[in-house]
């Protein structure tokens, strides 16, 4: 049986790609960071279903976890036949409900991927139940987590600038929304503290105009090793 934590691993990431493939505009997360965002939730909805599947099956002590929570246990009521199965379903579920909440656009990418994997028969059937539960649950505790939150597009501190330092809008791409700009403030998965950045440093420093080069040199079409002028 394959991996069923790398298989949903591998189908994240492709759904991530065909969502930005084409018009550098993401269908159901633009990216990069609702992709970050879209990422985790799938991985902690896959980790959740594995680590709980085991600990209820208890195939494997070390997941006896007394701080893990409970509430979740009573959708089956005995270990299955088949442990391996049950584990199987309940991460694939997880994961395709996930995915399915996030990526609609790739909805027969995941159903597909979800008749690949796994069937829906005796111990697939209660881990798939138990799997659509957790995935409930993560996505009910990522809702409302300010990552919605858009920019008005008539404020000015959202506008594209020819000053030098400034934000100017891609020549390649035109009419791309501002994105990002507000998902500094998006609550926290893990930290419990927000962590301060160092300054950046001052623009036309011998330290900005270093990166500045090293950017240019290793983002240009064709690679250069020094740079004398900048624009």
């Amino acid at each position: 049986m394959e991996n069923p934590i790398s298989f949903w691993n591998d189908v994240a990431m492709e759904c991530n790609r065909l969502d930005h493939t084409g018009m550098m505009k993401g269908r159901n997360q633009q990216g990069p960071t609702l992709s970050s965002r879209a990422l985790a939730i799938v991985h902690i909805a896959i980790h959740d279903a594995y680590v709980l599947a085991k600990r209820h099956t208890g195939s494997n002590s070390a997941f006896n976890d007394p701080y893990m929570p409970n509430n979740l246990l009573p959708t089956f009521n005995k270990p299955a036949a088949d442990a391996t199965k049950l584990v199987s379903a309940t991460v694939s579920a997880a994961a395709s409900a996930t995915l399915l909440s996030l990526y609609p656009a790739l909805q027969s990418l995941t159903n597909a991927s979800y008749d690949k994997i796994c069937g829906l028969n005796g111990a697939e059937e209660s881990g798939h139940r138990f799997g659509l539960e957790i995935a409930r649950a993560v996505i009910k505790l990522r809702s409302n987590d300010g990552s919605s939150a858009d920019p008005d597009p008539e404020s000015p501190a959202y506008m594209d600038s020819a000053a030098y330092g400034r934000h100017r809008e891609d020549p390649l791409n035109r009419n791309q929304p501002f994105l990002g700009s507000s998902y500094g403030h998006t609550r926290l998965f893990a930290c419990n503290t927000w962590h301060v950045l160092k300054p950046h440093p001052t623009i036309g420093s011998p330290t900005y105009l270093k990166d500045h080069r090293e950017v240019r040199s290793k983002g240009a079409a064709t690679s250069v090793k020094v740079l004398d002028r900048l624009p």
